[in-house]
């Protein structure tokens, strides 16, 4: 039976000694029953990784004890970012779970003229940290080691401002056409995959889109799809054409 993996942020790392907190404590005591010897794999956001048993369970909180420890320098074949323009909270939350174990390296959430969805600073920071909390679960299951990174909501205008910092930029078009992406993933380092609301984007939006150099307008599918398949579909594409290149190339 593999060991179970969780993420324990560094500062919970003291010598050889880790604390869980309270609620990861209460998760393995109480859901997985686990006890006092039994082992596990703790990771944590610089990429370090321990082998550990638990010690003690105190109040209701775990100690583990370290018994090997390790740094993983786990480098993505290419920098895959998803922009996502805000949806419905419970399919933004699936494409958040869904992106992590698909390899992206950072999502950022951005405001365009159709999101039907509108947040407060109070509201936008409870956002955050349920995707936060999201993306370390999915690490946990999907056994990756480094922890993909949340930008903060952007403006329609902010995000454009982001595209001067990637090789290439993706941006799924249901009326656009079906370019052979092959060269572009070839040669790309850092890649970045926009896609829109509900409603779509606006023709205003596209225009600003395709008016930087870097952009490709490029339809993913024949279909019309909804947000959430767009992105998750499109994502599906670009890490199976990275791999099939890697596997080539060490060939």
């Amino acid at each position: 039976m593999r060991e179970r993996r969780f993420f324990a942020p560094s500062h919970c790392w003291h010598g050889d000694c880790i604390s869980l907190d309270t609620e990861q404590s209460r998760h393995i005591t109480t859901v997985l029953r686990l006890k006092i010897g039994n082992s596990l794999i703790c990771f944590d956001e610089t990429g370090r990784r321990a082998k550990a048993h638990i010690a003690s369970i105190e109040r209701g909180k775990i100690v583990l004890t370290i018994e090997s420890e390790f740094f993983t320098d786990e480098k993505p074949l290419k920098k895959v970012t998803l922009a996502q323009s805000l949806i419905k909270p419970h399919n933004m939350d699936f494409i958040v779970q869904k992106s992590v174990e698909l390899g992206v390296s950072a999502l950022i959430p951005f405001y365009s003229a159709y999101s039907v969805v509108k947040l407060d600073d109070k509201r936008q920071e409870s956002k955050m940290n349920r995707w936060q909390k999201i993306v370390i679960e999915a690490v946990q299951q999907c056994e990756r080691n480094t922890i993909p990174h949340i930008a903060p909501i952007l403006s329609f205008e902010s995000l454009l401002e982001t595209f001067r910092e990637y090789d290439i930029i993706f941006v799924a078009h249901p009326y656009g056409t079906c370019k052979d992406i092959a060269d572009y993933v070839d040669t790309a380092r850092t890649i970045m995959v926009v896609i829109g609301p509900e409603g779509g984007f606006t023709a205003e939006e596209m225009d600003a889109f395709l008016s930087i150099k870097n952009v490709v307008g490029f339809r993913f599918n024949e279909h019309i799809l909804r947000a959430e398949t767009a992105a998750l579909s499109s994502l599906a594409i670009l890490e199976y054409m990275i791999l099939r290149n890697a596997i080539g190339d060490a060939r």
